[in-house]
């Protein structure tokens, strides 16, 4: 009997200390922004400036589909310890993978002025040997500063 009595003031205690311990509060609020919820830019082919095209490439192998050895990077020797990346944003379908973004540096630096790069079009070429394959991967790039009226 003298054990039930325990027991409970130790199962009563220990949830009074428990309860104790921190309390959560949260105040739920209304918000809002009071920035426009779209913002339309009309620009036509005649607002751009074609400043050419360029033309980058990967070349990597890849084995057991796990490990990737980059071979050359835009026809030159891949740096290891200096890695740059372009980021595009922007609605597209072209499938930029990081490999291709890294190539996508060099697009950047050789047309600085150019305000927009515009991937066209990927061509993936693939050999395929015994638990690997080499990948060529080709992306044509078109750069457009916007014009100055």
């Amino acid at each position: 009997m003298k054990r039930k009595i325990y027991l409970i003031i130790t199962i009563v205690i220990t949830l009074i200390i428990t309860s104790c311990i921190g309390t959560n509060t949260e105040k739920m609020m209304r918000t809002t922004t009071f920035l426009p919820n779209i913002i339309e830019l009309n620009l036509t082919l005649d607002d751009f400036e074609y400043l050419g095209d360029i033309e980058i490439s990967v070349e990597y192998s890849k084995y057991i589909g796990l490990i990737n050895f980059y071979d050359k990077l835009n026809d030159r020797e891949v740096p290891k310890r200096n890695v740059n990346f372009v980021s595009l944003y922007g609605k597209g379908n072209v499938p930029m993978g990081p490999k291709l973004r890294q190539a996508l540096y060099e697009a950047h630096i050789k047309m600085p002025e150019a305000d927009i790069l515009v991937p066209v079009h990927v061509i993936s070429e693939t050999h395929k040997m015994f638990l690997g394959r080499k990948i060529k991967k080709t992306c044509k790039v078109k750069g457009y500063k916007i014009r100055e009226n």
